[in-house]
């Protein structure tokens, strides 16, 4: 638009420059040629003005160096006001072919309309920026609310939705591109994630149902020891009672033989009658053995075992555990044979358990030979 507001004033101060002319040769130094503010410069003062008129200098080299230059403007501003300068060669010919400058005319002159022109140029430029900006803001804003953030906004409800529990939400994007194809995949990944939920649930379900039944299992497992603990205490109790009454009276008809052999009596069927007497005792103690063993068994179960340490002398429990399991390894035509090292130190444990203990391994040893 600038432009053409130069080509106009070009256009004018070429139509001046034209008056001048021929008012000039109708009229030479006419007032009224002088009125127009042409003024002719020869060619030597125009490049001595020149070198102080870059803009004069630059129209002297246009002409010079043109092929067929016809006229040359140049503007400044000049407060409110725009100044022409509108130059016009003036050649000689001087040969046939090459003509050569002589003087140029120069129109100065003021415009307020074209610095009018201009400024509006400006404000209209401005204004239609400033539109154009707006408009591309908008558009940017469109572009990015409604078809980019718009989506990712739906993203992240849809996300917080399924932290927060909910995992029926689903995304509803419909945009016809990749945010659309974005929001299926994540609708099939929750899809896929709602199934394993309901399977785990139905796993979980199962699982305590399970739980319960072993519990009740348990309980049951538990009043049935209890219950046998009791039943197994209660026995064994019933049973100590008669069984210490059979080993007194056998100790003491064993007293009795005794005194009847030391009477003198050696006859063989008071030698069977201690023999009798001596299985009597010893199957009693190992009865008896076997009780303490339930009982022992009814207090580890119920938590109520106590260990006693003493001192003893491990030659004495084995010679014990030979004697209770001896009648045991005849029956099975097993010989025993008890080899023990001299001068072994005495412990500290109790007695009563490790002769209990010894007597298991050995009762089983003779068992499964």
């Amino acid at each position: 638009m600038n432009a053409l507001v130069g080509e106009a004033q070009n256009e004018l101060s070429r139509q001046i420059v034209s008056a001048w002319e021929w008012t000039e040769r109708e009229n030479p130094g006419g007032q009224a040629s002088a009125a127009m503010g042409v003024v002719r410069i020869a060619r030597d003062e125009a490049l001595i003005a020149a070198e102080e008129d870059s803009d004069l200098a630059r129209a002297l080299a246009f002409f010079e160096e043109a092929d067929a230059p016809t006229d040359h403007q140049w503007a400044r501003w000049d407060g409110a006001a725009r100044r022409y300068y509108y130059a016009k060669p003036e050649y000689i010919v001087s040969s046939p072919v090459i003509p050569r400058l002589s003087s140029i005319l120069i129109l100065d002159r003021r415009s307020t309309e074209a610095a009018g022109q201009l400024a509006f140029n400006v404000v209209y430029l401005v204004g239609a920026g400033a539109l154009v900006l707006a408009f591309a803001v908008l558009v940017f804003y469109f572009i990015t609310s409604i078809l980019i953030l718009e989506p990712v906004r739906e993203l992240r409800q849809t996300a917080e939705l399924v932290v927060s529990g909910e995992l029926g939400a689903r995304s509803q994007i419909v945009t016809g591109d990749e945010f659309e194809e974005l929001g299926n995949a994540f609708n099939a990944m929750l899809e896929h994630i709602q199934r394993s939920q309901d399977q785990l649930s139905s796993i979980n379900t199962a699982l305590d149902l399970k739980v319960g039944e072993l519990a009740n299992a348990n309980v049951a497992l538990f009043e049935s020891a209890k219950l046998k603990g009791e039943f197994v205490a209660n026995v064994s109790h019933e049973l100590r009672t008669p069984l210490n009454s059979v080993i007194g009276f056998a100790e003491l008809l064993m007293e009795i033989a005794r005194a009847e052999a030391n009477a003198g009596d050696d006859s063989t069927k008071h030698r069977k009658r201690v023999r009798y007497l001596e299985n009597i005792l010893t199957s009693s103690r190992n009865l008896l053995e076997l009780i303490d063993s339930l009982l022992e068994m009814a207090k580890i179960q119920a938590g109520k075992s106590d260990i006693r340490v003493e001192t003893i002398d491990i030659a004495t429990i084995c010679d014990a555990l030979v004697s209770l399991i001896e009648p045991l390894a005849r029956r099975k035509g097993i010989e025993i044979e008890i080899e023990i090292a001299s001068g072994l130190p005495e412990i500290e444990t109790d007695p009563r358990k490790l002769q209990q203990i010894l007597f298991n391994f050995l009762a089983n040893a003779v068992k499964f030979m």
